[in-house]
């Protein structure tokens, strides 16, 4: 509601986000897309928190926390991030994985009528992370005149789509940021 008084009432464009976003219901994805609110979560939450999950949530809402497949049908833009130094694990391979498989540390899935894609995933940490944070037009892709930030990988993470336990597996063998490699 916030959100749209700043719309109506604002003369500036300016973008805004929901940090988090763990239990949103139809209507707040509605009112994001139509306000062009981004969805910036942390899949690795999955992983990490789900035992408190299962353990604090009832089955509907345990069906439904951080609903990653709905937040991209309603056209919200999803974008991922690490929330370090709040979790333990902050490799975004590992964040991709958990928002992939939807499993919490004990191999448990939660909801996983919520899973996305790698592609998807790929796609949260990467264009939609941009958009969020308003730097589309330099970040996000690989393209001309634009940063040159990309990592190497020992594996192609779309060849693990039927088996996303294995992503967080996958070794980073060069980090280039603005088109200069990393030591």
């Amino acid at each position: 509601d916030v959100y749209e008084h700043l719309a109506q009432n604002n003369p500036l464009h300016l973008e805004h986000r929901i940090e988090h976003l763990g239990l949103p219901d139809a209507v707040h994805l509605e009112k994001m897309q139509k306000l062009g609110v981004h969805c910036v979560t942390q899949p690795i939450f999955i992983t990490e928190l789900g035992k408190n999950f299962r353990n604090y949530l009832d089955d509907f809402y345990l069906d439904n926390v951080y609903p990653y497949r709905a937040v991209l049908e309603a056209g919200v833009n999803l974008a991922f991030s690490s929330d370090a130094p709040v979790v333990k694990d902050f490799n975004p391979l590992s964040g991709i994985q958990a928002a992939v498989t939807r499993c919490d540390n004990t191999g448990t899935v939660i909801g996983k009528a919520q899973k996305i894609s790698v592609l998807e995933a790929l796609k949260a940490y990467t264009i939609g992370a941009a958009a969020a944070q308003n730097t589309r037009d330099t970040q996000g892709v690989l393209a001309v005149g634009r940063d040159a930030d990309f990592i190497i990988l020992d594996k192609n993470p779309l060849n693990f789509e039927e088996n996303g336990s294995e992503i967080g597996n996958i070794k980073v063998l060069q980090t280039w940021i603005k088109g200069v490699v990393e030591n």
